[in-house]
């Protein structure tokens, strides 16, 4: 197949428009091929790719070396970690082995102590409760015997207050016996007197007495007050012996005012 040379500026080839053009770059003056509108490279331009894709090549190889020994010295890490937490975890595991070895044998240790506070528990409960009916039975016993001594006391008690009570009845008869003859024989009456008065003649029959009611001739007493504060003080005095129906007083002065009365006792 041969080849044709055909020198033109610009070819229409199946309405696509060829133009060669002519290019600074650089100074340096050259033809440059356009295809409709896109620019073609020429070999400036590729060897100028070739420059990049060359850099970019020796760029990736040297970024990869470097991922190379950062993932070695990752892996390198790694296992020395993963080591280091095998020997850890191993420590670890050894560490509760024991640890749950010492809580068993403390468990076991508890539960003997326990088991034998419980049957400390259990003994002395029982010796309490034997204790208990024991001191139960002694207080059933001592309630019966403070009961039947009681019951006995009551008893004794009632028989004295009985003979206590007929003591007294015949005591208040034997009082009121007394009483009612000394009612008889001992007569009391008052007398005013009057101021001036030196002695004063007294008539039992007169001052509400019976002389009637006596044996013999009556002993006579006789005193002599004053509702007055500063008023003085008058002794009366028997003159002679009494009789059986009066007797007189004298007085160790004369009476001075109207608030003086004289309280005479006569007796059998």
């Amino acid at each position: 197949m041969s080849s044709k040379k055909i020198a033109a500026e610009q070819l229409a080839l199946n309405n696509l428009t060829l133009t060669v053009s002519e290019e600074t770059h650089n100074e340096i003056a050259k033809n440059r091929l356009t295809v409709g509108d896109t620019w073609q490279a020429d070999s400036a331009d590729v060897a100028s790719v070739d420059t990049r894709v060359s850099t970019e090549e020796s760029t990736q190889a040297s970024t990869e070396a470097s991922l190379n020994t950062r993932v070695s010295t990752e892996e390198s890490t790694q296992a020395s970690t993963e080591a280091s937490l095998n020997t850890r975890v191993s420590t670890e595991e050894s560490t509760q082995a024991s640890t749950e070895a010492s809580l068993n044998t403390r468990v076991s240790t508890e539960e003997s102590t326990q088991a034998s506070t419980e049957a400390s528990l259990n003994t002395r409960v029982s010796t309490e409760e034997s204790t208990q009916a024991s001191t139960e039975a002694s207080l059933n016993t001592r309630v019966s015997t403070e009961e039947s001594t009681q019951a006995s006391t009551e008893a004794s008690l009632n028989t004295r207050v009985s003979i206590e009570e007929s003591t007294q009845a015949s005591t208040e008869a034997s009082l009121n016996t007394r009483l009612d003859l000394e009612e008889k024989t001992t007569q009391v009456a008052t007398v005013s007197l009057t101021s001036g008065e030196s002695s004063i003649d007294i008539n039992f029959g007169n001052e509400g007495m019976t002389p009637a009611q006596w044996n013999s001739t009556p002993a006579v007493a006789g005193t002599v007050r004053c509702t007055d504060a500063d008023a003085a003080i008058i002794v009366p005095m028997l003159a002679g012996a009494a009789s059986d129906t009066g007797c007189k007083f004298v007085f160790s002065e004369a009476i001075s005012g109207n608030n003086y009365k004289i309280d005479i006792i006569v007796t059998d």
